[in-house]
């Protein structure tokens, strides 16, 4: 399954040294991190687990970091569907990495955050709600005359 960016940060793009919007983040990964990565986000989408995954990148000039890479599932509120928020963390000073492309990724190690649902008697009272009202509220004056 191809896992595509649905926005890409600054960040994200100076540090594959391209426009990563769209594009499938692991297209350059070897078959076994981009098969591990393929099941985190797919057990995040359907089993709501939040993951992190520790790696070791190369750069084209042969520079070398660890990154973390953390998903995060978020439900969508207009349609109910379940995404990934993404955060990659170099640990080391990512500049010198931006001077040139990633070309390399090798898996360190993976955690998954098993969830617990909370006991029937400790869930929300909204939890039954469709739909919750809004909290904030616009309030006419102040400047608007002006």
């Amino acid at each position: 399954m191809d896992h595509r960016l649905r926005l890409a940060g600054t960040g994200v793009c100076e540090l594959w040294g391209e426009n990563m919007t769209g594009k499938d983040l692991f297209a350059a990964w070897n078959a076994f991190e981009r098969s591990t990565m393929s099941k985190l986000l797919n057990s995040a989408v359907s089993e709501r687990h939040p993951f992190i995954m520790r790696c070791r990148v190369r750069n084209e000039s042969g520079m070398s970091a660890t990154v973390e890479i953390m998903g995060l599932p978020v439900e969508a509120d207009d349609t109910g569907t379940t995404q990934v928020l993404g955060l990659i963390v170099p640990f080391q000073d990512s500049e010198l990495l931006r001077q040139h492309r990633l070309v390399s990724f090798d898996l360190v190690s993976v955690r998954i955050i098993w969830i617990e649902p909370l006991p029937q008697k400790q869930t929300c009272p909204h939890a039954s709600r469709a739909k919750l009202p809004p909290h904030l509220q616009l309030v006419s004056g102040g400047r608007e005359g002006a």
